[in-house]
């Protein structure tokens, strides 16, 4: 049975890629028509096709049924139905295996935010995608997942081996440095309002930001004053967000709580 290609998750996502290029082709013929019959000079040629080559490529993003859960997870914060939506595309037999395996790896660094055995359980067993974006997300995953469990020195192990292998994510690189650099040593960090921006609208980055936040100051009880009112108050705010929005979250819930329990000692 032929597998479809990257980026390609479905029989309905191939057959809405064929009908918009479709469009979009007869739309560029029109367009040339007119030039060559002279109703529209070069400018307005140039323009028009500009526009239409990047309507076509932002209506190809959309439709991608990854983008669009994506976007439903930045709006509604829900992780566990953006899994069981992720589960859905799994279900497609013809989905080649790089396809699977960034799929999955999306459904790994959401399960970072609930169970973080489980979703090693799913991560062991993903093939290492040979598509390039996909490749580096499957080092990135794998990377978090230590960097999770505390496991620093693997975390930076794999760092070392991502690089060897394709050294073209320097960007990426130095922010997974920086993040256990801060989780090893009570270095004090200028930029943690910027790096781990507050008041998002999308709701499950704005916990994430909250409880890295929340982490921060619990880690420097002891050289930062009033860092116990920072874990108060950010905890405090990370599980009225859960709780109103009937939301999970569940090892982010007990983290969170685990830290406030402490204060208490």
């Amino acid at each position: 049975m032929k597998k479809y290609k990257y980026g390609i998750y479905g029989k309905r996502h191939q057959i809405n890629r064929i009908i918009i290029t479709t469009i979009y082709f007869i739309l560029a013929f029109v367009i040339g028509v007119l030039f060559g019959l002279k109703i529209i000079n070069v400018g307005i040629f140039i323009l028009l096709l500009s526009i239409l080559l990047l309507l076509g490529s932002l209506t190809l993003i959309v439709i991608d049924p990854l983008v669009r859960l994506n976007f439903k997870l930045s709006k509604t914060g829900d992780t566990l139905q953006y899994i069981a939506s992720l589960d859905e595309i799994l279900k497609e037999d013809r989905i080649g295996d790089d396809t699977r395996s960034f799929v999955m790896l999306h459904k790994v660094n959401t399960l970072y935010l609930e169970d973080l055995d489980e979703a090693y359980e799913i991560l062991k067993d993903i093939k290492m995608p040979f598509n390039r974006i996909a490749f580096n997300y499957y080092y990135e995953i794998k990377v978090c997942y230590y960097i999770n469990k505390k496991d620093y020195e693997t975390a930076l192990k794999l760092l070392d081996e991502w690089k060897k292998k394709d050294n073209r994510h320097q960007k990426k690189d130095n922010t997974l440095r920086r993040i256990i650099h801060f989780n090893t040593t009570k270095d004090l960090n200028p930029n943690l309002n910027k790096e781990y921006i507050i008041g998002l609208k999308q709701k499950w980055i704005n916990i994430i930001n909250l409880f890295n936040q929340t982490r921060y100051y619990y880690n420097r009880l002891d050289i930062i004053d009033g860092a116990d009112k920072m874990v108060k108050k950010y905890g405090d705010e990370i599980l009225k967000i859960i709780i109103d929005n009937q939301l999970s979250y569940k090892r982010i819930v007990k983290e969170v709580k685990e830290m406030e329990t402490n204060l208490d000692i």
